[in-house]
């Protein structure tokens, strides 16, 4: 009797196999439901929006083209302003280590000047990284662009 019984029912499914609620399974766009929409809306683009590979490629050759000649002049100040002004920045951080530290700043950099020169390689390789990765020129460059031809009569 008892085995009959058993071998009747239906099986019940592992957790994970198992319907999700009733409030889960109501129409989409009925309000009354939390979950994901059944399908997302396919994206369509109308031709001719994107350009292709070859008109980026023509694009950036243009640039290119219009990127001015290198001039030396311009970039010996510029690389000569962002060493200078990591000299600067680096001797205030030295100024204050010595200042918390209580020892005049010449004693600190006698007594450890292997580290403060690689404190300095340091500070202008993370500068000059940064800058030029995150926005494509230093404050060197910056200060001294050369004006642009086209804004002179």
């Amino acid at each position: 009797g008892a085995a009959e019984g058993a071998a009747e029912e239906e099986p019940v499914a592992p957790p994970d196999v198992r319907e999700p609620p009733a409030s889960l399974m109501s129409e989409p766009g009925s309000g009354e439901a939390v979950g994901a929409p059944a399908e997302p809306a396919p994206r369509t683009e109308p031709a001719g929006e994107r350009p292709s590979r070859l008109e980026r490629a023509r694009a950036e050759d243009r640039e290119e083209r219009l990127r001015p000649p290198f001039r030396l002049l311009p970039f010996l100040k510029a690389r000569l302003f962002d060493v200078l002004f990591l000299g600067f920045v680096w001797l205030v951080a030295l100024w204050l280590a010595s200042r918390s530290m209580r020892t005049p700043l010449i004693d600190l950099m006698s007594a450890a000047s292997g580290a403060a020169i690689l404190l300095y390689a340091a500070l202008l390789v993370l500068y000059f990284f940064l800058f030029k990765f995150f926005l494509g020129e230093t404050l060197g460059d910056r200060f001294f662009r050369e004006p642009d031809r086209a804004d002179q009569p």
